[in-house]
């Protein structure tokens, strides 16, 4: 025990201190990354679901494009983080390059996460812009409860995303 003490893990990791949650962690290139995938694939994985973040959607569509037989779900439309313009527009390249893979759905879910804080303001135009980039049949609705707990009530959380759909 004495010897497991004396490991100094915060030193080892202090490069770690100011990475940032959006950044793909360093390793191998992708193209290593894909041909790994595939035996994955082929070995275990009938559907795949992902959760990428905005800045990592370029990446999720080559992935997407170099498997055209994989089915994948993206999850909570791809982490919308925050709203400031930047990252709006990657999102919105992001899910329209998304949405050119035949093979990806997307899950509608957990869109307020980052906001920590539930409107139907704040949800429709995700859900408007995701709909019309996948179309009905390659979204569906999901919730990420008990998350999402924390900022609405799942009667609440049904009754947005009904507003949301009205117009189809």
């Amino acid at each position: 025990m004495s010897t497991r003490l004396d490991i100094p893990v915060i030193d080892a990791h202090h490069h770690l201190w100011r990475r940032t949650h959006l950044a793909w962690l360093d390793g191998p290139p992708v193209p290593r990354i894909f041909s790994e995938y595939e035996s994955i694939r082929r070995d275990y994985l009938a559907d795949e679901y992902l959760q990428v973040f905005p800045s990592q959607m370029g990446d999720a569509a080559d992935l997407a494009s170099a498997f055209p037989d994989l089915q994948i779900v993206l999850l909570h439309a791809s982490m919308l983080t925050d709203r400031n313009p930047a990252t709006l527009a990657q999102w919105r390249a992001g899910m329209q390059a998304l949405s050119g893979c035949p093979n990806v759905s997307t899950k509608l879910s957990a869109l307020t996460t980052f906001a920590r804080r539930f409107s139907a303001e704040i949800w429709q135009p995700i859900v408007h812009d995701t709909l019309a980039w996948f179309g009905p049949a390659r979204c569906m609705f999901g919730s990420s409860f008990p998350v999402e707990k924390l900022w609405t009530d799942y009667q609440r959380l049904f009754q947005v995303f009904r507003k949301c759909i009205d117009h189809l």
